[in-house]
């Protein structure tokens, strides 16, 4: 089983984490940010919480991907500065800042960024969570995401006693 799901119950930041699950070896991807534009030579890193169970093969991770102009690209191509595993097992929400790093190689305009659940067993399946995505190019934030299809829109038109309405969009 491999599943993606937002996790209304288990969050850092209002109203939901994305939540992978997987009962067996091998990783499950949640690819899900917009391509983001970068320029050859700076170094972009991901900060991110995370909280998982059961991880005991192929560790959770964040993935980034680099578009050469013709296809996209696993890491840009080139080693990673920094190791971009978690750690094996089961722990409570802890911030990840730096574990994935790279200096953008030239030929890539832009980038995209994939989180990945870890391996489990068909007894106890993994679960890994992931919240608050920040991306930075050279030490500037240029993505934030908190993993939420909750959506609303402030209609600016419509004021009652000088405070917004909110139309929640699903």
């Amino acid at each position: 089983m491999r599943r993606t799901e937002y996790d209304f119950l288990t969050w850092q930041s209002f109203p939901s984490s994305a939540k992978l699950i997987r009962d067996e070896s091998g990783w499950t991807f949640w690819p899900w940010i917009k391509t983001i534009p970068v320029s050859p030579g700076v170094t972009v890193k991901a900060s991110f919480k995370a909280k998982q169970q059961n991880v005991v093969s192929t560790p959770s991770h964040v993935k980034f991907e680099g578009w050469d102009g013709s296809r996209w690209v696993d890491g840009f191509g080139a080693p990673l500065k920094t190791p971009r595993g978690l750690p094996f097992g089961s722990f409570d929400w802890t911030d990840f800042t730096g574990l994935h790093e790279q200096t953008i190689p030239p030929g890539f305009s832009a980038m995209r960024v994939t989180v990945v659940g870890g391996g489990g067993t068909p007894e106890a399946p993994s679960i890994t969570w992931f919240d608050d995505l920040r991306i930075y190019q050279d030490d500037v934030l240029i993505y934030a995401g908190d993993f939420s299809n909750w959506a609303p829109i402030i209609i600016p038109a419509q004021i009652i006693t000088g405070v917004a309405m909110i139309k929640f969009i699903k």
